[in-house]
């Protein structure tokens, strides 16, 4: 029985398969059963081969969750060839804000298939990282600039703190709800999303404009956290990972550490794929020993 008032939500396409059933595979193993919506944000005509793949997958890692899967223009009535025309990336960003309707629990847990869970947790352990101000790059910058304007907010530089844009990522599901409805209806607010991230010099940021939302309103939640030091909700694996060249067993002996003082998802970025073979990967996982959520239906992209 699922004591969490949250809702895990992951948007995914037929690329990532091998990604997600790592992550089926860890919430399996450590995810106590909480409701799941999955997006699949693809084309249309794909679709009915990845059910076929997901659906035996499902019924064998997921019995215990409330699992309901949507196509993203199920949550958004773009024509099929505008919504294809779409980069993948920017959709999926969209469909993260756009999934409240699909949502029944107060908040929900964003996870991009490239996370997995690496020690036994419910969704509600999973902490909001700590707001800062060194979040912002070049283009997120122009892209936060903009959203300001658009929601009537002062721009403060880098005296703004927000949360990482990463995952695992909470949502207030009333306060995503309402933010979709500053747009004429879910329509023009995909429109504007993809609109903008295609201006010049921006690089959008779905949760950048979430968590402007939360502050216009001021609905912002910081959670207390056990660990003060640490003020991360993730230890993912990315490029900056191996800056000073450490090994694969020494960035995972960090993932590690990070598991230990209370961090419950880590994931291996796409920024790394170049740099990593499967016995990386395995390497990786022996040290967190969960070598067993290796993915067994999908050969390893790496």
């Amino acid at each position: 029985m699922s004591t969490t008032n949250r809702t895990l939500v992951i948007v995914t396409c037929v690329k990532d398969k091998w990604k997600l059933e790592m992550l089926m595979r860890s919430m399996f193993a450590f995810l106590e059963s909480c409701p799941v919506v999955i997006i699949y944000n693809e084309q249309d005509k794909k679709y009915k081969e990845w059910l076929e793949w997901f659906t035996p997958l499902k019924e064998k890692l997921l019995k215990r969750f409330n699992v309901q899967t949507f196509k993203g223009r199920e949550l958004v009535d773009i024509p099929s060839l505008e919504y294809s025309r779409t980069n993948g990336w920017t959709s999926q960003q969209v469909l993260k804000i756009l999934a409240h309707q699909k949502v029944k629990t107060p908040e929900y847990d964003i996870i991009d298939s490239k996370n997995f869970f690496m020690k036994k947790c419910s969704l509600n352990d999973i902490l909001r990282s700590t707001p800062h101000g060194f979040w912002t790059l070049e283009g997120v910058t122009e892209f936060t600039k903009y959203c300001c304007d658009f929601l009537e907010l002062a721009y403060p530089g880098h005296q703004l703190k927000l949360r990482a844009n990463v995952t695992p990522y909470v949502m207030q599901t009333r306060v995503a709800k309402r933010l979709v409805k500053k747009w004429k209806d879910k329509e023009t607010f995909f429109r504007w999303f993809v609109e903008s991230a295609h201006m010049p010099q921006h690089s959008p940021a779905e949760f950048v404009l979430y968590e402007l939302y939360e502050l216009k309103t001021r609905q912002r939640i910081i959670d207390d956290r056990p660990y003060p030091h640490i003020p991360s909700s993730y230890a993912t694996l990315w490029d900056i990972s191996f800056r000073g060249n450490p090994t694969v067993k020494e960035a995972a002996q960090w993932v590690k550490s990070m598991r230990d003082s209370g961090i419950y998802v880590s994931g291996i970025h796409s920024s790394i794929h170049w740099m990593l073979n499967l016995q990386d990967v395995k390497t990786i996982l022996q040290v967190l020993d969960c070598e067993y959520i290796l993915p067994q239906t999908v050969n390893c992209p790496f």
